[in-house]
């Protein structure tokens, strides 16, 4: 092999073995990605119908879901890495789970 060819795996050498740096160029990976992040959505019920109850003054339903989708081809967990804490090393993978879907619904009632 000359210097420059590709390779699936390092070179086995007592430094790379040890692996003091950390920085490997078989592990970097593409790391775009496109994220439906929060989508909510809110229904009013007109007033006609909510008058019809006696008590009620307004009547609002809501949904909102946070993180949906994600699409990308990275290969860790989560390809929004960001600086974590030190910025000497920004896009450092330490393996966070991505954040959690959630789904919430809400009632607002006004009397």
């Amino acid at each position: 092999m000359t210097p420059g060819d590709d390779t699936t795996y390092p070179s086995l050498d007592a430094e790379r073995a040890q692996n003091k740096t950390g920085y490997e160029s078989n592990y970097v990976s593409k790391g775009d990605f496109i994220r439906l992040q929060n989508v909510n959505f809110t229904y009013k019920l007109p007033k006609k119908l909510v008058k019809k109850t006696k008590f009620l003054n307004s009547l609002s339903l809501n949904a909102t879901a946070n993180n949906i989708l994600t699409f990308t081809n990275y290969n860790g967990y989560n390809p929004n890495l960001g600086f974590q804490g030190d910025a000497l090393r920004p896009g450092w993978d330490t393996l966070r789970y991505p954040n959690k879907i959630e789904f919430i619904i809400g009632v607002k009632a006004k009397f």
